[in-house]
This record gives C-alpha cells, sequence and structure tokens, in this order.
C-alpha cells in the first residue's frame, strides 16, 4: 500500500518473484527479489515428526503429546508408513477408546519428497491443513509441514537465513 492505494495484493512468492513497481521492489529489498523460489518439501518439513504405533494406548498417546508438547500425532505401522492421524480433539470426542488405531483418522493428505514447498503451502492453505505429512515413494513418512514450517521458510525467503522463533 501506498498513499492509501493497493499496489499489489499478491502472494508472497509473487510479490518476490515479479514485483509490481519500484515501490514493491525497494519494501522488498531488491535483494530479495529476483526469481528467489521455494525449496523442495525437505527443506522446509520437521524431520522428527511425532509418531505412535496404532497398538499403543490412549494413556501413552495423552502422554507422548504432552511430552512432545503437540496436539496431533502421525499413526504409523511398523515400516514408518502411514495409516492416520490421531488428534487431541479425537481424544476428547472418544474418550472409551482403548488403542490409537480404534481412533486414528484415515484420511490424511499427504506430500510425496522432492515435491515444491509452494505446492505444500497451498494445500496448508487451501485445504485448511495444520500439517501435510511427507512421505517418500514407498510411503514412509519422513517429516512434517506445518504451519509453523511455512512461515519459517517465508521469513527465511524475505528476510535471509537469520535464526527464527
Amino acid at each position: 500500500m501506498k498513499d492509501g492505494n493497493i499496489v499489489q495484493l499478491d502472494t508472497p512468492e509473487m510479490l518476490l518473484r515479479k514485483p509490481a513497481n519500484d515501490f514493491v521492489v525497494d519494501f522488498i529489498g531488491k535483494h530479495r527479489t529476483n526469481g528467489q523460489e521455494l525449496q523442495a518439501v525437505e527443506s522446509i518439513m520437521n524431520p522428527n515428526p511425532v509418531l505412535i504405533s496404532p497398538e499403543k494406548g490412549i494413556a501413552e498417546a495423552v502422554a507422548l503429546m504432552k511430552r512432545k508438547r503437540v496436539n496431533t500425532l502421525l499413526v504409523v505401522d511398523s515400516q514408518q508408513r502411514l495409516l492416520g492421524t490421531l488428534s487431541v480433539e479425537t481424544l476428547r470426542a472418544y474418550k472409551n477408546a482403548n488403542k490409537v488405531g480404534d481412533l486414528a483418522y484415515s484420511s490424511v493428505p499427504t506430500v510425496k519428497a522432492g515435491s515444491l514447498a509452494r505446492d505444500a503451502f497451498d494445500m496448508l492453505i487451501n485445504q485448511r491443513l495444520d500439517y501435510i505429512p511427507v512421505e517418500d515413494d514407498n510411503n514412509k513418512v519422513l517429516g512434517i509441514i506445518t504451519r509453523t514450517s511455512m512461515v519459517n521458510a517465508l521469513a527465511n525467503v524475505v528476510w535471509g537465513e537469520e535464526e527464527t522463533a
């Protein structure tokens, strides 16, 4: 916005790749424009998602959530292939369940390793997701992309490789 007028309304990537005019370039900084693109999903994912097997008990799942300070667990088989997720909301709704596998939500969008980060970001935004697991070609969980991952990656593009909180 300049002088009360919107100069460019666009995605962060498009602001960086195709600034509308010199005002936008100056606002962002010349060193941050010129076609910088976000990397593959591996460069922004958390490589240590919190995993649990379907045979584990509900009390163990709650304790793991508390210890790891997360509100969702990725439920995986012995080869770390994604079976579903277990959220704190689901735990609250079904207090009489005994095992994680009884409650795991199985319809979970994922991205494959090597996918572009911007495609994962589009999924997060357009599908209103909080996270997206990253899988290899054998469906093994490699990591997770969260909204925080997205913010950190965008901050690195805009402000450089500074330490983000």
